[in-house]
């Protein structure tokens, strides 16, 4: 089994999304509302539990 990305579950993806291209550079890829992907083969889900 490959691993194709990394997933985050966060509670507020816009702040995520702020902290990843500001402290990191990373570039967003594609943009689904509650899914974002970054090019770096990174991705973060908003987490319908709050995690």
């Amino acid at each position: 089994m490959n691993n194709l990305c990394t997933v985050l579950s966060v509670s507020d993806i816009h702040a995520s999304r702020k902290f990843y291209e500001d402290l990191f550079g990373l570039t967003l890829y594609q943009d689904y509302g509650i899914n974002i992907v970054f090019s770096a083969a990174f991705r973060c889900s908003r987490s319908s539990t709050g995690w």
